[in-house]
């Protein structure tokens, strides 16, 4: 959170008109509401969609945090936080943490499959602060939620998918605020600076360098990922990288790599209708029988296998 979004008088959360503001948009259009559906005021949900098949989202700057969920609808493109350019693939499960005040956009560098579809939920900055103040008295440094933060996290998801279901239904607000407070505590602990580390991750100590490549790998699933490729964008030559990597998480850089595409092709298995091909394609595997191969070694059971499984 920025020092001039907290200084000034735009802390005040106001649902319906940030309901209002997203409105304006041409480009997406609002599918469901939270003020309008449920007619809560202590958060924003909306679910939204975008149709055309390529060109640019530019995300107004808002004083609050927000935290957006792909459900539909797969697309490549190259984000921009701040001042930081990435590529990234957008795809259903897919979840991007914005701190208040920080300017995100992207491009699409590759021509979408027909709808895409958003959860988005508007947090009061002013909870933030309160929930980052109570989480830092109980650590030797402030927690903070600082830089955008583009994951795939299951509680994120059930949480904003059971906040869809309940604003459709008409549920009372005090689902939708305590809701509201279990997240932010998750985020801020999984997320903030001074946290232990995203979850099911297992980095330990506070190794901004193996973070860095952590966060690069989330980035960059859908890409061949070499060692140098890793140890760069954590600033280490190889061999140094290779140490400090399997230091902090127990795990060589290539076997973690394996087991976040893993993971991230088991809920696309679970969550979405694309094929074991696709999903092995956006997940980084160079072939259909490498991802069975790696998928077999880390779960027991073949790609379809599990996804039929799941399915009785």
């Amino acid at each position: 959170m920025t020092a001039d979004v907290l200084a000034s008088g735009a802390m005040r959360f106001a649902a319906a008109d940030l309901a209002q503001r997203f409105d304006q948009d041409a480009r997406c259009a609002t599918r469901r509401c939270s003020v309008r559906d449920a007619g809560w005021a202590s958060v924003l949900v909306r679910v939204a969609q975008r149709c055309d098949a390529s060109g640019r989202a530019d995300m107004a700057i808002l004083p609050h945090p927000r935290i957006m969920l792909v459900t539909r609808g797969s697309v490549a493109v190259q984000r921009r936080d701040g001042v930081a350019r990435r590529s990234a693939q957008l795809a259903p499960g897919k979840v991007w943490i914005v701190p208040a005040g920080v300017p995100l956009s992207y491009e699409w560098t590759q021509a979408g499959r027909g709808i895409r579809e958003l959860v988005v939920m508007v947090l009061p900055a002013g909870d933030l602060a309160r929930t980052a103040g109570l989480l830092s008295h109980r650590r030797s440094s402030p927690v903070t939620l600082a830089e955008p933060v583009l994951t795939e996290d299951h509680v994120v998801r059930s949480v904003l998918t059971g906040l869809t279901h309940a604003m459709a239904a008409g549920v009372d607000e005090l689902y939708a605020q305590t809701s509201a407070a279990f997240l932010l505590a998750h985020v801020l602990s999984h997320y903030g600076t001074g946290s232990p580390g995203p979850v099911g991750v297992g980095v330990g100590g506070e190794d901004a360098r193996v973070r860095a490549a952590i966060e690069f790998m989330r980035d960059n699933l859908h890409l061949p990922l070499s060692l140098a490729d890793l140890a760069g964008s954590a600033g280490l030559s190889p061999y140094h990288f290779l140490r400090v990597f399997r230091a902090s998480t127990g795990l060589p850089p290539r076997r973690f790599l394996t087991r976040m595409r893993v993971d991230v092709a088991r809920r696309r298995l679970e969550d979405s209708d694309l094929s074991v091909t696709d999903i092995a394609r956006q997940c980084g595997f160079s072939s259909a029988s490498q991802f069975s191969t790696a998928f077999r070694r880390e779960t027991g059971m073949a790609p379809r296998a599990f996804r039929r499984s799941r399915a009785t």
